[in-house]
């Protein structure tokens, strides 16, 4: 493989193309590709430089290189022609051009770089990536023709780094640049190197299967019994203040050893706080008359001794012979250290980067079974990382995660691309350990002072984070994306079309605030750093868009469909200690890559296809479909759901070059038409038909009101009209408030006295109290109802015998009828908020107090807002009021707004009050014509939201209005 690589990159060397990759495991030995593709180019090529991260893999690249190949790998034009290759240090092949800039060492570069060396001079430079930037391009000639450059560890060279304005700086001179790596893919599932460009790719798995590496993989988790406190102490980048938590991490990891048989290992601890540590676990290891070299530390002689260990250990030919048994380190062996008689990894926590997990496991890919004739035998053919971890989740979730964890890493020693497209569906790093602590002191507070204590101390975060406004301008640069993305014909976007879109994506209809919500949560568990991560992370893996992904729950879904047969791979492995295993080979990593592939590797469309389908679904159930139907589209031969169709439609991906949607087909198929404008007089005078023909009055779930219009409507698209006084009416009232108010709503029948007999009934037979989601009643009243309605005459004071304002939760824990347990999940809050709705006709916001009455236990919508948005307290996605009121039908997506519709309203107010508006004018309706709030309109203007591009708040346009 190795020489199939290196004739890959000779061929396209010759053939002039710029810019070409290798993608192979940590092990493989891409510093010998790449000296064997130097070897294999004397004649075609004038020199280059070999740029690699650190001195440590420069070393690697010194050593003697032999081949022995079959005389077919050599036919190409212009190559060695003998079998034996030669040796690298006989042929004086590279130039060591690493340390401080001087004359010297410039001249050197030049030379090489104008090919002006002496036949017994190397043609090519052996540096670091430190040492290129340093020099930048002002040595290069103009002319780089014929000049290659290698970047072994190429995720270094990411768009925007100098070292990619380096590599495209190359490429414009005329060089050639070669990227090397094993990790091809970004955390955002973007290639690190140009799309398209000529790539060899060797896989891990294919690396074991073949014999080049242990095919016997373990991942092992063990969970120490304390809670980490913050992100970083969780990941394994900060080691926890308390000594006594820190020590028993150490002393987990030495007894872990021991049950392993002392195989040689790699210790890896926390980059921060760990000197004293290091030496603690040296001195254990020492018990046990472990060899050690301990390279935890920045001072250089730290750095002197692991390159000599290594250089030592690399010459071994027995593993009798080695003079180490384990390495202690931080980040020096995150890449590029190779140590091949190692079999272990014991890493101190789990890291964020699938990348890294994988680069530090493969200090354990070596193969040992050919080139140490005596290493252990219950050794040779293992690798295996264990993680030590504080507790973040309960036990019975964290063997959950870590086996997706198992299996997402053989996805990606597989296939990268296929892993990266899963990486962001599995939360393998329990995200809400600050959220959990954030939780404990909210549900902590006892009365209001403490919750404004804890609201200052959230106000006081916020102006701590670092630089906001650069995060407020990324937020905006993604949502103008988005609106660019939904832009059809010319004609931007609806702000209901942005929602839309967001939902399908599952983002919160507010990810900004979400995001700075979040930042304030973590600040009051003074993680700064962590909490600008997590903002950048929220914008850039979910407001990106995903032309060419499944979104986010239905790979979910099919991760885990995959996954089912493969449940007994991972097990306990000690009754002392929480501790899971995961074990798998080569051949497993390349089959579930295989399946995985297959199933999210959709074949293309096109909107003949597309409108197929649609009028199948119309023929079969009478009605147009919509993004929110579960399941496959029953239609096609493959797994697809609406969702996804939606998306390729919206984002012209997967072939279909002209933006659109599943509605917008429909339209274009005349199965549904564009919405007249409606009446009340209309509307009531439809009510009143369908209730002398039906005997009851119709609700927003009645269906087609086809008889009563005159163009196809439902009952549901006229409540949604009624609610946001769209489409030409003037109104905020539910369809069932209008019937309300017709007196076309029967009395509830619904009593104290039978409402507890109901309860009472449902929890004997069913094991727990019902919610409004609980289907049909009336076996429990004896008369035709649901809960649904119990929980609405509740809401609306209808409830004979009930005083008004106490709601259906409230009266059950008033009436011993429920624990006040505190109870908390999405089912519960939208019942809160539909009973707030009834009861209000307004939809509950953070500031609208006390939320007790609708929860039954004592709790304001602030931390109601909090804990959705920070997914506490049993809620699996982040959300908030906002979105559940959008959701529930109960608010109107926001209209769009431009700077002269603003103004016009100014003008109005201005007229009325002889003073201009604020932000805290309150209410706006009266001189935008729609439901508005001062408020509302200052946040649009200063996020650039709603249509508007201006980045200003109503005070700046009001001067602007001046001058």
């Amino acid at each position: 493989y190795q020489w199939r690589a290196a004739s890959f990159i000779v061929s396209n060397i010759i053939d002039e193309v710029p810019q070409m990759a290798i993608v192979a495991p940590t092990g493989a030995g891409k510093s010998t590709i790449i000296t064997s593709i130097i070897l294999k180019l004397k004649s075609p090529i004038k020199g280059g430089i070999i740029a690699a991260p650190q001195q440590a893999i420069e070393s690697g690249f010194y050593e003697d290189v032999e081949y022995y190949a079959p005389e077919s790998y050599l036919a190409y034009k212009n190559s060695v022609s003998t079998k034996f290759i030669g040796k690298s240090k006989k042929e004086n092949l590279y130039k060591r051009l690493r340390e401080s800039r001087s004359k010297e060492k410039d001249d050197d570069m030049i030379n090489i770089l104008l090919g002006v060396t002496q036949p017994s001079q190397p043609k090519w430079a052996l540096t670091t990536h430190q040492q290129m930037t340093h020099w930048g391009d002002s040595l290069w000639p103009s002319d780089l023709s014929g000049f290659a450059l290698f970047i072994d560890e190429a995720h270094h060279a990411g768009d925007g780094t100098e070292l990619f304005k380096l590599c495209s700086e190359w490429i414009k001179r005329g060089g050639q640049v070669i990227y090397v790596t094993a990790t091809p893919y970004r955390a955002d599932g973007n290639l690190i190197y140009p799309e398209n460009i000529p790539t060899f790719t060797w896989s891990m798995s294919e690396h074991a299967s073949s014999g080049f590496a242990p095919n016997d993989f373990l991942t092992r988790l063990v969970l120490v019994d304390a809670i980490a406190s913050t992100m970083s102490e969780y990941t394994g980048d900060t080691a926890p203040g308390d000594s006594v938590i820190a020590e028993g991490v150490i002393g987990k990891m030495f007894r872990a050893w021991i049950d392993d048989g002392c195989p040689k290992a790699v210790f890896i601890l926390p980059a921060n706080n760990s000197i004293e540590l290091s030496n603690k676990l040296e001195e254990l290891l020492k018990t046990k008359g472990a060899r050690v070299v301990n390279v935890v530390g920045t001072d250089s002689a730290k750095k002197d001794s692991l390159i000599s260990a290594l250089d030592s250990e690399r010459k071994v030919l027995k593993s009798s012979d080695s003079k180490v048994d384990a390495f202690i380190a931080c980040k020096r062996f995150d890449e590029g250290t190779d140590w091949p008689l190692c079999s272990h990894v014991y890493n101190w926590g789990v890291p964020k980067s699938i990348g890294l997990i994988l680069q530090r496991w493969g200090r354990a890919c070596r193969q040992k079974t050919i080139r140490y004739s005596d290493y252990p035998e219950k050794f040779k053919n293992t690798a295996c990382i264990t993680f030590f971890t504080l507790k973040a989740a309960k036990d019975s979730s964290l063997e959950n995660k870590h086996f997706e964890l198992s299996w997402l890493l053989a996805t990606f020693m597989s296939d990268w691309k296929t892993g990266s497209k899963f990486q962001n569906t599995i939360d393998f790093h329990f995200q809400n350990a600050i959220n959990k602590i954030t939780k404990a002191s909210l549900d902590s507070a006892k009365d209001e002072a403490e919750y404004d204590a804890v609201q200052k101390s959230e106000e006081e975060a916020i102006q701590s984070v670092k630089d906001p406004d650069t995060t407020r301008i990324m937020a905006k640069a993604k949502i103008a994306a988005i609106q660019d993305i939904l832009t059809v014909d010319g004609e931007s976007p609806t702000i209901e079309a942005i929602v839309s879109y967001i939902k399908t994506m599952k983002i919160g209809d507010d990810a900004l605030n979400s995001a700075m919500e979040k930042i304030m949560l973590e600040e009051i568990t003074r993680q700064v750093p962590e909490a600008i991560d997590c903002l950048y992370n929220k914008i850039n893996t979910t407001i990106s868009k995903f032309p060419d992904k499944i979104i986010k729950a239905d790979l979910l879904d099919i991760f885990r469909s995959v996954l089912l047969e493969y449940k007994d791979k991972t097990i306990s492995i000690s009754e002392d200690i929480v501790s899971f295993q995961t074990a798998f080979t080569g051949q497993d990593s390349r089959e579930i890559s295989r399946r995985l592939k297959e199933l999210v590797e959709k074949p293309d469309l096109d909107i003949g296809s597309v409108k197929k389908i649609i009028q199948q679904y119309y023929d079969k159930y009478g009605k147009i479909p919509h993004q929110r139907l579960d399941g496959d589209i029953e239609f096609l031969p493959y797994k697809e759901t609406w969702r996804a169709l939606q998306l390729a439609l919206l984002t012209c991906g997967r072939g279909l070059g002209k933006k659109s949607s599943i509605r917008k087909v429909c339209e274009d198929l005349g199965l549904v038409h564009g919405k007249k404008d409606l009446s009340l007089d209309g509307i009531k005078l439809a009510i009143s038909e369908y209730t002398k023909d039906k005997n009851a009055a119709p609700t927003k779930g009645s269906g087609s009101t086809s008889m009563y219009f005159e163009d196809e409507e439902t009952w549901q698209g006229i409540n949604e009209a009624l609610i946001g006084g769209w489409r030409g009416l003037d109104t905020s009232i539910t369809l069932r408030s209008l019937c309300q108010d017709m007196g076309l709503i029967r009395d509830s029948g619904i009593s104290r006295e039978n409402a507890i007999d109901a309860i009472t009934l449902y929890k004997q037979e069913i094991g727990e109290c019902p919610t409004s989601r609980s289907g049909d009643a009336t076996k429990y009243f004896g008369f035709k109802t649901n809960w649904s309605i119990v929980y609405q005459a509740f809401a609306r004071g209808s409830v004979e015998g009930v005083e008004d304002g106490l709601g259906f939760i409230e009266f059950m824990v008033k009436n011993n009828l429920k624990d006040n347990k505190g109870e908390f999940n999405l089912e519960i809050v939208k019942n809160a908020i539909l009973e707030f709705y009834d009861e209000t006709k307004l939809c509950p916001v953070e500031r609208s107090g006390d939320a007790t009455k609708y929860f039954g236990f004592k709790i304001t919508w602030k931390i109601v807002e909090k804990r959705l948005r920070g997914k506490l307290c049993g809620i699996k996605e982040e959300t908030s009021l906002k979105s559940l009121c959008i959701e529930l039908g109960l608010k109107a997506v926001k209209p769009q707004l431009s700077n002269d519709i603003i103004v016009m309203a100014i003008k109005k107010y201005y007229d009325e009050n002889s003073c201009y508006p604020t932000q805290r004018s309150g209410d706006a309706t009266k001189y935008f014509g729609f439901q508005e709030t001062w408020a509302s309109v200052s946040s649009a203007l200063c996020s650039g939201i709603r249509g508007l591009k201006a980045n200003q708040g109503i005070f700046s346009l009001r001067q602007n209005m001046e001058s």
